[in-house]
């Protein structure tokens, strides 16, 4: 999955006239495909669901904004490329590229992109936070599975200080997942085959089960990336450092 920071610059503003403000990034010798992108787009930490085409010959990004105004130039973003939705063509008048830009924006707004994260989340701390806003850079709906008091005693060879629904209930006052499950004893990867997210974020730590996740994924032929977030601070905000 590729990130892009960079600063916006003027563009020639024909989107505009057909009121799909956009925001362009003049990106020189960049290793992206001339394509047109659902994206994600941060600024200040908030997360906007754009679309994104690069013209390789013009060597533009170009983000298409949806209901947002903004003044972004000359300010720097950050974008995430989360799929590619169609080729680029050639646009011969004002008219085609309000409809080629209404079909991008149906498209999006359609074709939801699910990300997934796991973990204990005992005494929500800042590195927890992290991990989930870093988390929702990479998705449209993040969902949070938290394990069960039973999972964490088995792993850790301990209880965690909050139980499951006190951890459940500080994961979702967060805000940053749309919706937060625990996990399920008998079938605790149930809801990547319920959601088929095209992503899942593991934290920087998690090693127990990955062989096992990766084998879920070929035997259900799901495509799912699978990316870490790296890790923030753990000589403090570490749980078990906490206690």
């Amino acid at each position: 999955m590729q990130t892009i920071i960079w600063e916006v610059i003027h563009g020639k503003a024909l989107a505009r006239k057909i009121w799909f403000p956009t925001a362009n990034l003049h990106l020189e010798n960049w290793i992206v495909e001339d394509w047109t992108y659902k994206i994600n787009i941060i600024l200040d930490w908030v997360v906007f669901l754009w679309a994104g085409a690069y013209r390789e010959k013009e060597e533009l990004f170009e983000a298409h904004i949806f209901d947002f105004d903004w003044d972004l130039y000359w300010k720097t973003i950050e974008i995430v490329i989360l799929e590619k939705i169609r080729e680029n063509k050639k646009i011969n008048s004002l008219e085609e590229l309000k409809e080629l830009i209404n079909w991008d924006i149906k498209y999006i707004k359609e074709n939801i992109f699910y990300g997934i994260t796991f973990g204990t989340f005992d005494t929500f701390h800042p590195g927890h936070k992290y991990y989930l806003q870093e988390a929702r850079k990479y998705c449209e709906k993040l969902i949070t599975i938290v394990s069960t008091d039973l999972n964490v005693q088995k792993i850790k060879n301990h209880t965690p200080s909050d139980n499951q629904e006190k951890r459940k209930l500080n994961v979702q006052k967060s805000e940053f997942s749309d919706l937060v499950f625990i996990w399920e004893e008998e079938n605790h990867l149930k809801y990547i085959i319920e959601y088929r997210p095209q992503i899942i974020i593991l934290w920087y730590d998690q090693e127990w089960f990955i062989w096992e996740l990766e084998k879920y994924l070929e035997k259900n032929n799901l495509k799912t990336e699978i990316i870490r977030i790296w890790d923030y601070k753990p000589e403090k905000y570490k749980s078990s450092k906490m206690k």
